[in-house]
């Protein structure tokens, strides 16, 4: 029978890895969509277009911030819960993945503005 921690820890581990999935998600989704808008002649000449697609994909990708850092805050408290408990891996395992993801979510965010400003 589990004890009321372990399920806590559990269900932290789960959230931490659906927003871990939802950051990187977000993190990636805008190159499909700047990809799908290049196909369609003349969005560019539009100013207004131009803007609110370059307003959408910056929401869309600043959002996997908005996700990624309580996925990896959620994951290192979980993390920190069953860290001395023996025998509850598959917990440390969904952690891990939380954190992980999370961290691919959020490191995306600074590294595609260092892309940007430096090498572009």
């Amino acid at each position: 029978m589990k004890t009321k921690s372990i399920r806590n820890s559990e269900r932290l581990a789960e959230a931490s890895r659906i927003l871990g999935i939802l950051s990187i998600g977000l993190a990636i989704m805008p190159f499909p969509i700047s990809f799908l808008l290049l196909k369609f002649p003349g969005w560019n000449t539009d100013d207004g277009a131009f803007y609110s697609a370059g307003f959408l994909l910056a929401f869309i990708f600043f959002g996997s911030l908005i996700f990624g850092v309580p996925g990896g805050i959620t994951a290192l408290i979980a993390l920190g819960k069953t860290m001395g408990e023996v025998g509850h891996n598959r917990v440390k395992k969904i952690a891990t993945m939380g954190l992980i993801l999370s961290g691919l979510g959020v490191s995306a965010v600074p590294l595609l503005l260092i892309y940007v400003r430096f090498f572009r």
